[in-house]
């Protein structure tokens, strides 16, 4: 046998099958495309995380513990997964977006100088310098968790809250504007001059709505002491509280149902078509 033929002979029996090459090949393909959708999946989950922040000028991918001199005006967006301790200085008229997994612990926190904007996807720790003065705007979204304290929402100023939110007391002042979504609890009164909006579960000791003050209130309230109304209440959900004062000049309307274990007090307009329970 010449030397080319047995070659031939020796690929000829040591060739796969094309039943075997078949299964390699479907082996193959099965591989890659698994492979492919991971790195899709990826993609969308990275483009999803950093969607939440859009704009940016300055980009800050945590864990960082670097220091950042501002440009007043400047968008800035902390994105990853991580802790934020560094320092953001100059911050005058500033945008703030933080991502979801991000830990924002400044070291020190920035004076917020200007009518800054703050948009909070993640978690809010040093809540230090955070005034609400006018022409300030606040966000914490829906994955958003901020712990404050006693805090004075000024004129011109928008609060809104879609997230988790806990404060030891809330002043609206007349022309601020203030939404309570997700899940608000506040350890201490809510008094409200200007326009409050109820769309999540709020958990507070009191209210109390002054004259020139509006609440509207989309999902349940729940007051473990007193409700005072002096302006103009609407709500289509329940409301619990021990009590319930609707003084002369307002008007309190309510088409969900009203709990209360005290006392009703009523002196004006007063609209109640769901059920009411405790009275006395």
């Amino acid at each position: 046998m010449h030397f080319i033929e047995f070659i031939h002979f020796y690929l000829h029996i040591f060739e796969p099958s094309n039943q075997i090459k078949t299964i390699n090949n479907i082996n193959v393909m099965k591989a890659i495309a698994l492979k492919l959708h991971f790195i899709v999946l990826i993609t969308l989950l990275t483009q999803t995380l950093n969607a939440q922040c859009s704009g940016c000028n300055l980009t800050i991918t945590v864990p960082n513990n670097n220091t950042y001199n501002l440009t007043a005006g400047q968008t800035v967006c902390i994105i990853g997964t991580g802790n934020f301790t560094g320092r953001l200085n100059n911050f005058n008229g500033n945008t703030l977006c933080i991502g979801t997994g991000v830990n924002y612990n400044p070291s020190t926190a920035p004076n917020y100088n200007g009518n800054w904007t703050i948009i909070n996807h993640g978690t809010f720790t040093k809540t230090t310098n955070l005034n609400f003065n006018s022409g300030t705007s606040f966000t914490n979204a829906a994955t958003g968790t901020i712990s404050l304290g006693s805090i004075n929402i000024g004129s011109s100023t928008i609060f809104n809250n879609y997230g988790t939110l806990s404060v030891t007391a809330l002043t609206v002042n007349s022309g601020g504007s203030v939404t309570l979504g997700g899940t608000t609890n506040s350890s201490g009164l809510i008094s409200n001059n200007g326009s409050l909006n109820i769309t999540g579960a709020l958990n507070t000791v009191g209210i109390t709505n002054n004259s020139g003050g509006a609440i509207t209130a989309s999902a349940n309230i729940v007051s473990t002491a007193g409700i005072t109304n002096n302006g103009t209440f609407n709500s289509t959900a329940n409301v619990s509280a021990t009590t319930l004062t609707n003084n002369s000049g307002s008007n309190f309307t309510i088409n969900g149902s009203l709990a209360l274990t005290g006392l009703l007090s009523n002196s004006s307009t007063m609209n109640i078509t769901g059920s009411l329970t405790g009275i006395s």
